[in-house]
């Protein structure tokens, strides 16, 4: 089973949270047209933040409204927050962990290539 989605927002001066554990498929489709309109239209940010906002409203069945995601979310971080939702959660991207995981191995990779190549290159000092 997959991982409940989670967000947290300042209600009233409260912080709540709200977990949701079952989405339906026709969400995912919703996602994705959001995905394409971005690639296909360019939209400004505002659009694109506006249709963010108002899926996550609907993922979460309404326990919260969109006045409320708008002036609970925090702006610090609130990308991370969008796109462990819709990126992770519904469309099955990779975690930003994941991709931190991958970056630390490429560059991991890089530098063994590089330690190597030094090798091949110095003239050996062995008799």
């Amino acid at each position: 089973m997959s991982k409940p989605l989670e967000i947290t927002l300042r209600i009233d001066n409260e912080f709540q949270t709200f977990v949701q554990e079952f989405v339906p498929f026709k969400i995912k489709r919703k996602a994705l047209e959001i995905e394409k309109f971005i690639q296909e239209e360019k939209p400004d940010i505002e659009e694109i933040e506006k249709r963010h906002f108002n899926l996550i409203v609907e993922i979460f069945e309404k326990k919260f409204t969109l006045k409320q995601l708008e002036n609970g979310l925090n702006a610090i971080g609130h990308n991370e927050v969008i796109y462990d939702i819709i990126g992770v959660g519904i469309l099955g991207y990779k975690s930003r962990e994941e991709i931190e995981k991958e970056k630390e191995d490429i560059d991991l990779g890089k530098l063994l290539e590089k330690i190597m190549e030094e090798n091949q290159q110095s003239p050996s000092t062995k008799q």
